[in-house]
């Protein structure tokens, strides 16, 4: 069972936010990484590319802009992206820089 966001995990937000917002700038150096997001779509992938690194598993993803994904795991973390992207110059990035390829593991 996951704790609600009213909780302690929603208090872990805006840090969160902050720790992924110094990687994407290059504060940690490659030493940084975020956990899985585990979602959930009952719709059809738009697009699969082969595997990015052989015999890994590891492939990018379309769904349609329409679909719905939820996410069932990792809720600090979506949220915390979401923050992110509401206010990117709140933590010093720019959606510039947030175009840039951001791999999140899901």
């Amino acid at each position: 069972m996951q704790r609600t966001l009213k909780s302690q995990k929603g208090k872990n937000i805006p840090a969160y936010a902050e720790y992924i917002a110094a990687g994407i700038l290059g504060k940690h150096g490659s030493a940084w990484s975020t956990p899985p997001i585990t979602l959930w779509h009952a719709g059809e992938i738009a697009a699969m590319s082969d595997e990015l690194v052989p015999d890994s598993g590891l492939r990018t993803l379309t769904v349609a802009p329409d679909a719905i994904v939820i996410a069932i795991d990792g809720e600090t973390q979506t949220t915390a992206w979401h923050d992110i992207y509401q206010d990117p110059e709140s933590l010093g990035l720019t959606y510039t820089e947030l175009s840039r390829r951001v791999r999140i593991p899901f």
